[in-house]
């Protein structure tokens, strides 16, 4: 069995974020380097995740949504009434309406996404998502000066 991947999300002042991940050893405990990495920062160090990393075997497409900074957010709904996103980097252009962007929950990838998010993901508090809200197209790229 190999190393386990290890996801670090930070969050800083102004509500940015990044992700960073790692290899990780199995039998070894993070805690240390977790408590190094938030005192050498100003940013918190919001979650850490570690666990065997499911690998993917396609490769990225230079179509009409190429970059990952492009993104569909979807919306889903849980029973308390609460809210949870599902990010799709780089969708591919059926994602959206013709003309549009407003995510289409006909085509089928948006349907097998909806169809793979009700009941598995969750709120903070454990709230499974039971309906699918509508989404829209978005972006994550800024300007450089």
């Amino acid at each position: 069995m190999g190393p386990d991947r290890g996801i670090f999300e930070w969050v800083d002042v102004g509500g940015g974020f990044l992700r960073s991940s790692s290899w990780v050893d199995p039998s070894a405990s993070t805690g240390a380097l977790e408590a190094a990495l938030q005192d050498a920062s100003n940013a918190e160090l919001e979650y850490v995740t570690i666990a065997a990393p499911t690998i993917g075997a396609t490769t990225p497409s230079g179509a009409q949504y190429r970059l990952c900074q492009d993104v569909a957010l979807l919306n889903f709904q849980t029973t308390p009434g609460t809210s949870i996103q599902v990010v799709i980097p780089a969708p591919k252009a059926s994602v959206f309406g013709p003309n549009s962007t407003i995510v289409d929950s006909t085509d089928p990838d948006v349907a097998a996404v909806i169809a793979g998010v009700i009941g598995v993901l969750t709120d903070q508090l454990g709230n499974p998502a039971t309906a699918y809200a509508g989404g829209s197209k978005a972006s994550r790229r800024t300007e450089q000066i």
